[in-house]
């Protein structure tokens, strides 16, 4: 009798007590259990969880459906607590509803709140973080919950407890969703109540959460510092660097707070799941890297307290993250290499015992999607040894088990990477075309998950995507010397490839704003004067593709350079940097353009005797420098053709522009603007005729510069004006994904100090909501966005992303952009004369052509005639 009520407690504290490997916080407090229930926990507390679940429904079933006294309620929190440790989460849900509506039923408003917090944890658990905050405040941009939310109930019956418990559960999906700050202010405030409940349990939770989320802001620097050394930005890599220092010295806090309470509460998977969280921080920051005994120590440590737990799937993965973490502490320091990276050394046995016991365990509960985890990692130690026999096994065990299409995509790119070792070229085709058209069907939610798995795409998404390029291109290079038809299609494939990278790429950079527009037929709307150059940049070599259209089909010629990945960066980076120095008067730009020329346009010259505009969809760093500026020898190649880019023809509609009338609405910023107190950018002094000269030309145009230029006002004037050109003459910043990219307003902020004045900015998701919220039919399309003061890195092709990204958040057809600042005065004379061009019924493309054509011929002599100055402006989207 006593180990039954020790059990019972035991069970009952766990409900109390948060799950320690996902952050869940159960709270609802339970009667007394019956005889039947408590066998349930006897099992539950042994690790039975299968069993415990059989007895529980037992009893539901005997009791009868119509049966909702609270004993029937307690088991059924009993069976949800059951299913999420087996993994059958939305199992667990539908039994939480049925409790959280007996509460309400019966008007126990206290147990209401607390039920909807243990359901939004299980929503959290599925992914589905948008779902659970709704649950848990309703709409986030009120001032207060919503009072039948859970917090907005524990409120109003002053429920501590409750608050607590939501409070953490909210900070945790916000902090999902990439809110850090907000995530930070919520979690802070669950742990201070906690605090003052003087709860070590709940302590424990809310410091493990809060580690965690310092943890995710110190790696996601760690990933600025990579991008910032792509452009060689060293003030950025110190800048990042010392911030992400920063953040994982209160990661390590707060793991170690949460231990030192999980200690207290003798939580046993709280300890676990500290130690476990703090290798990474202590490997940065303690030592770790020079001491491999210190690495011992604590991996025997958590190994002795993952044995003393029951069977689970927490176990499970405890064991499997232990041995991912041996692998990347002991054989190699780049901790933050990409996951799916072979280590240096071999890993050791304990490694593959570790993956083994917690694949056993995984067996042992019946859940398979812990051993799809097991088996995929075992497949890879097997891979990075070349056993690919053994890794083959193990990977199409792994794919077999995997229960859901986020799992399944990595084992089945594993199994593309074993028969391409292998040079099985038709079997890894066909691995990594399974693995893409499982991404297809997930990377919605990529794109709307966690902005630092966002910024984990080039470690998984990318290399798919990729690598099945490579594979069919090398393919198209084989298949040339015998069909002609194998290597169009192998061709053809390459570049669907692509698009499904590129699209890709921008949901990922995007992420939940994301809404993109594709053309079913895309190709079929490219005119007989318009050619089509598609770059795919390989390790080894550049493949350019000419698309020249043919009645209802499309001709594919390729043309191999072969330049490995780093000379052909080098060779572009060179390149964008002469352009940019006007001072030059040796011409340095000459030699790059002329080299970059021949990879392109100098093996298709006949092809291209017909073609009047040129459209580029560009791979990588070639995304950053104008075409225009490609130089033959005697002539840029702006002076033969109309050139346009776009990332993707899919989300390109080339309809021509409707000349007559055209409306213009025009933003500009003069004054020198600072957002914060290390961030200022300079007066556009030009602006001012540059708005002067719109209005000469384009009657129909409406102009508001300085404070005026609000997002308010923004808003305000697309419903009233419904322009076919927005016109925004201010600074752009493009950040490392979409909340870091942004427009300066001429609107100040309300700052505590009153001697600063701030600009306040309009984010990507700001753009795209008053976009929204001005177009009153799906008819009402922007022609054109033109973008005046913006300055993209050189080499950084997610500046060039944030470009793009501007123009498909404004839902414009087109976008016309600065690559980087020049002289304003320069500015306002090209841009004039283009839309000029454009009201003299001109194709946007052309009109571009005409304006630098025009420049070049005015400017022949003298520093003007430096394609710096005219270069930067580039036609993005729809080129008609």
């Amino acid at each position: 009798m006593k180990l039954h009520r020790f059990h019972y407690l035991i069970f009952t504290l766990s409900l109390i007590l948060c799950l320690w490997f996902d952050g869940n916080i159960p709270i609802v407090a339970t009667p007394a259990p019956t005889a039947v229930v408590r066998q349930g926990i006897e099992l539950y507390h042994a690790g039975d969880f299968r069993g415990a679940i059989a007895v529980w429904l037992k009893k539901l079933t005997e009791e009868g459906k119509a049966n909702q006294q609270e004993s029937d309620i307690q088991v059924r929190q009993y069976l949800a607590r059951a299913y999420q440790k087996v993994g059958e989460v939305d199992k667990a849900i539908n039994n939480l509803n049925k409790v959280v509506e007996y509460y309400r039923t019966n008007n126990n408003m206290q147990q209401v709140g607390r039920m909807l917090t243990e359901v939004a944890q299980a929503y959290s658990n599925l992914g589905q973080h948008k779902r659970a905050i709704n649950l848990l405040c309703g709409d986030m941009n009120q001032a207060q919950c919503n009072q039948n939310s859970a917090l907005g109930i524990a409120n109003r019956q002053q429920d501590s407890l409750g608050e607590a418990a939501a409070n953490g559960s909210l900070g945790n999906a916000l902090y999902f969703l990439g809110e850090y700050d907000r995530a930070i202010q919520i979690l802070g405030a669950s742990y201070k109540k906690s605090q003052e409940l003087g709860n070590s349990g709940y302590l424990m939770a809310a410091a493990n959460n809060l580690g965690n989320l310092y943890t995710s802001l110190a790696q996601r620097n760690y990933r600025y510092i990579n991008f910032a050394r792509e452009t060689d930005d060293s003030e950025a890599v110190e800048r990042f660097t010392k911030q992400a220092s920063l953040y994982e010295t209160e990661a390590i806090r707060y793991f170690e707070n949460s231990l030192q309470f999980a200690r207290v509460e003798n939580n046993t998977q709280g300890e676990v799941s500290a130690l476990l969280n703090l290798v990474v921080p202590y490997y940065r920051n303690r030592g770790m890297k020079q001491d491999r005994k210190f690495n011992q120590k604590i991996f025997q440590q958590i190994e002795t307290k993952i044995e003393n737990l029951p069977p689970s799937r927490q176990k499970a993965f405890a064991l499997i993250k232990l041995a991912r973490l041996m692998q990347k502490v002991n054989g190699d320091s780049r901790i933050t290499a990409s996951a799916y990276e072979c280590f240096q050394g071999k890993s050791s046995a304990k490694v593959v015992n570790l993956f083994e016991r917690g694949l056993q365990v995984a067996q042992s509960i019946g859940d398979k999607q812990t051993q799809s985890f097991a088996l995929g990692w075992l497949g890879h130690v097997y891979e990075c040894s070349g056993n690919y026999r053994q890794a083959l096994n193990f990977t199409n065990q792994a794919q077999i088990a995997a229960a859901t299409k986020e799992s399944r995509y990595l084992w089945e790119w594993q199994a593309g990477r074993i028969y391409k070792a292998q040079n099985e070229a038709p079997q890894a085709i066909k691995a990594y075309e399974s693995s893409a058209n499982t991404l297809e069907d997930i990377e919605k939610d990529i794109a709307i998950a966690n902005r630092d798995i966002r910024l984990d795409f080039q470690d998984s998404v990318e290399t798919i995507y990729r690598n099945l390029a490579e594979l069919r291109v090398k393919s198209a290079i084989k298949d040339s010397k015998t069909s002609t038809e194998k290597q169009q299609q192998n061709l053809e494939s390459a570049l669907n490839t692509l698009d499904k990278l590129r699209l890709a790429e921008l949901r990922n950079y995007l992420g939940s704003d994301c809404d993109l527009q594709l053309i079913d037929k895309p190709i079929a709307q490219v005119d007989k004067n318009t050619a089509v150059f598609r770059s795919i940049i390989l390790e080894d070599g550049i493949a350019i593709v000419l698309m020249l259209p043919e009645s209802d089909s499309v001709k594919l010629k390729m043309h191999w350079v072969p330049i490995s990945k780093q000379a052909a960066v080098e060779t572009v980076n060179q390149f964008r940097i002469n352009l940019e120095k006007l001072s030059d008067r040796r011409n340095s730009y000459r030699k790059n353009g002329k080299e970059i020329y021949d990879w392109f346009i100098t093996p298709f010259a006949k092809d291209l005797e017909q073609i009047k505009t040129l459209v580029f969809v560009q791979d990588g760093v070639l995304w950053t420098i104008p075409m225009g500026t490609l130089y033959d020898g005697k002539q840029f190649l702006i002076e033969k053709y109309a050139i346009a880019s776009t990332p993707s023809l899919s989300l390109t509609s080339p309809q021509p522009l409707n000349s007559k009338n055209l409306k213009i609405l025009a933003f500009g910023l003069t004054d020198a603007s600072a957002i914060d107190k290390n961030t200022y950018f300079p007066p556009l002094g030009a602006v001012k005729a540059e708005m002067q000269g719109i209005n000469k030309v384009i009657s129909n145009s409406k102009i508001l510069l300085n404070e005026n230029f609000t997002s308010q006002q923004l808003q305000q004037k697309l419903r009233q004006y419904q322009p076919d050109i927005l016109h925004l003459a201010t600074h752009a910043r493009f950040g490392y994904d979409s909340a870091q990219t942004f427009l300066i307003a001429g609107e100040q902020k309300k700052n505590i100090d009153k001697t600063q004045k701030y600009n306040k900015t309009i984010s990507l998701g700001n753009l795209y909501q008053i976009i929204q919220n001005t177009q009153q039919d799906d008819n009402e399309v922007l022609e054109l966005l033109t973008l005046t003061g913006c300055q993209t890195a050189v080499g950084s092709q997610r500046d060039a992303l944030g470009i793009a990204g501007v123009s498909l958040q404004a839902g414009a057809r087109s976008s016309v952009a600065s690559l980087w600042n020049i002289d304003d005065e320069a500015t306002a004379r090209i841009i004039v004369q283009f839309y000029d061009n454009l009201r003299q019924g001109m194709s946007k493309a052309e009109a571009l052509q005409t304006t630098q054509k025009n420049w070049l011929a005015e400017n022949s002599q003298g520093r003007y005639a430096h394609p710096g100055y005219w270069a930067p402006f580039v036609l993005i989207g729809n080129w008609l």
